[in-house]
C-alpha cells in the first residue's frame, strides 16, 4: 500500500515544491537524501511523514542521478561535468574530465564509479577507490556511449548504446563484451 507523506511542520517544504524530485537514497540511521532538479535534499522519513533537515542547491547545474554509499556519503550526477558529493561535512563538487557527460554513479564494493560518454560519444567509464580524490580510467576499449553499472562482489555488468554488455569478474579491472 503507498500512502501520500506530508511534509513536517517547520521543514524546508518550500524548497522542496519548486523541485522535480528524481531520485532517492539512503545513508545510514535512517536519513534519506533526495535527488532534485538543481539540490540535494538531506531528509528523514516515516511511514507518514518526511522533514527536510536541509536543502543543498546545485544550480545551476541540473542532476540526473544519485548514489549513496550507505555511511555518511551521497553522490549525484547531471549532464555537465561535475560531481557532488554530499555529507556530514556539506556539499562539494568535484570537477571530472571536461569532455565527459556523465549518466550515471554508483558506489558498490568501496569503489565510487561515474559512467558515461564523450562528447565525441565513446564511453567513459572511471573509479576512484578514494572518495574521488583520484581516479581509475576502467572505459573498456572500443565502447561507444555507456549507461550504466551494476556490480557486485567484483562481478559486474556495464551496458550502453549499440546493445553493448560488457562483463567483469575482477572488480572493473578488465571488460569482456
Amino acid at each position: 500500500n503507498w500512502e501520500t507523506v506530508s511534509y513536517v511542520a517547520g521543514s524546508t517544504n518550500q524548497a522542496l515544491d519548486s523541485q522535480g524530485l528524481r531520485a532517492a537514497c539512503n545513508l545510514s540511521e535512517g536519513t534519506t537524501i533526495i535527488l532534485g532538479e538543481t539540490a540535494l535534499i538531506r531528509a528523514t522519513l516515516t511511514q507518514t511523514a518526511m522533514s527536510a533537515e536541509s536543502v543543498f542547491s546545485t544550480s545551476p547545474n541540473q542532476l540526473s542521478q544519485i548514489a549513496c554509499s550507505g555511511t555518511d556519503d551521497a553522490w549525484a550526477v547531471g549532464k555537465s561535468p561535475v560531481l557532488f558529493r554530499l555529507n556530514s561535512k556539506g556539499l562539494t563538487s568535484i570537477n571530472l574530465p571536461t569532455d565527459l557527460i556523465p549518466n550515471t554513479v554508483r558506489f558498490f564494493d568501496n569503489r565510487l564509479w561515474v559512467v558515461g560518454s564523450t562528447t565525441s560519444k565513446r564511453g567513459y567509464l572511471i573509479s576512484s577507490d578514494d572518495l574521488g580524490e583520484t581516479w581509475e580510467d576502467r572505459t573498456p576499449s572500443g565502447s561507444s556511449a555507456l549507461t550504466d553499472l551494476g556490480m557486485s562482489s567484483g562481478t559486474g555488468w556495464l551496458v550502453g548504446y549499440s546493445g553493448r554488455i560488457y562483463a567483469t569478474g575482477d572488480g572493473g579491472e578488465t571488460w569482456n563484451e
